[in-house]
């Protein structure tokens, strides 16, 4: 269940301003009231199902619940690798008026059928991990073009700039997120899938040489595939920073929830979304988008900065009176 997102692109001249309307989804604490704490755990993944693996790990971890098992990993890299492989095989392609690639699509259970290595040589090839390239070597990974993804990753290169999106704000950190969800104040922030790749020195090269720019955002989103795919990469355990808060991490971003229970029951409950972070006033995504150019390329750019901070509701972009989405 959840909220809908509609964006209104206004032109100025030059430049864009972006009008967010965001309609909130099922207030938790009404659908979990007076349940016991196994019972609320069982239903978070169910009702808040768009990263359900992960929201129910918060969950677990927010109502003092024991922990998860080999299977859920698996499952929470299932997770991951659905999202990334719709963009990669739908959303993208069509921003350059291309059909889907339904045969990526139905690749999706690869880490179920054990197929996972397979998968990331169809994505990137037999080259080095992309994620140890400097900028020279991924130029000569996309100009090789040896999959797919890397001629369509070169194919929207092209139609960028660096500056056209750029934009930047810090990650929530574990007090940022035990903290809002508590009713204080927390500065603004951004959680993507770029969190979980941050370190990869691919990143710092890109982000070094042009900024938190619209491609650094999209080898964001390839990276983490990457990571799903790989059985070495760990995937963080879910963390509990403060009693009664849980913190997970979810494909688009950090995840926490907060619970409060009187006599084993739920009395409380409360959930952050990394939506409630990128999409705040004067947040990640307004940013993005009032960075953009106001020309004839703009219904491509706001549909593909849009893919890459990825909010977790279904969302209608209008420009000029034409309606483009959902994104979901």
């Amino acid at each position: 269940m959840s909220g809908g997102l509609a964006i209104t692109l206004d032109r100025a001249g030059d430049r864009v301003q972006a009008e967010l309307a965001l309609t909130p989804g099922p207030a938790p604490a009404r659908l979990l009231a007076g349940r016991g704490a196994a019972e609320a755990a069982a239903l978070v993944p169910l009702v808040f199902n768009l990263c359900a693996v992960a929201q129910g790990r918060a969950a677990r971890a927010a109502l003092g619940l024991a922990g998860h098992d080999a299977g859920e990993e698996t499952a929470l890299r299932q997770e991951h690798l659905r999202d990334h492989l719709h963009c990669f095989a739908v959303a993208w392609p069509a921003l350059l008026g291309q059909g889907p690639d339904n045969d990526l699509l139905a690749a999706a259970g690869a880490l179920a059928r054990g197929e996972g290595a397979a998968l990331r040589e169809r994505l990137t090839g037999r080259a080095a991990d992309l994620g140890d390239l400097d900028g020279p070597g991924l130029d000569r990974v996309l100009a090789a073009g040896e999959t797919p993804l890397l001629r369509l990753l070169a194919a929207l290169r092209r139609r960028l700039q660096p500056s056209w999106g750029r934009a930047s704000l810090p990650a929530p950190t574990p007090s940022d997120v035990a903290g809002r969800l508590a009713g204080g104040q927390a500065p603004l922030c951004e959680t993507t899938a770029l969190d979980h790749v941050a370190g990869r020195p691919l990143v710092a090269a890109l982000a070094a040489a042009e900024g938190r720019s619209l491609f650094l955002r999209m080898i964001g989103r390839v990276l983490d595939c990457l990571r799903v795919l790989d059985p070495r990469a760990l995937i963080a355990p879910a963390l509990a920073p403060a009693p009664g808060v849980g913190i997970a991490a979810a494909v688009r971003g950090v995840l926490g929830h907060r619970a409060e229970l009187r006599d084993g029951r739920v009395a409380d409950y409360r959930l952050l979304a990394p939506t409630d972070w990128n999409l705040a006033p004067g947040g990640i995504l307004a940013r993005v988008l009032n960075a953009l150019p106001a020309g004839e390329d703009l219904p491509f750019l706001a549909r593909l900065a849009i893919s890459c901070i990825n909010p977790c509701v279904p969302t209608v972009l209008a420009i000029d009176g034409r309606r483009y989405g959902p994104h979901a």
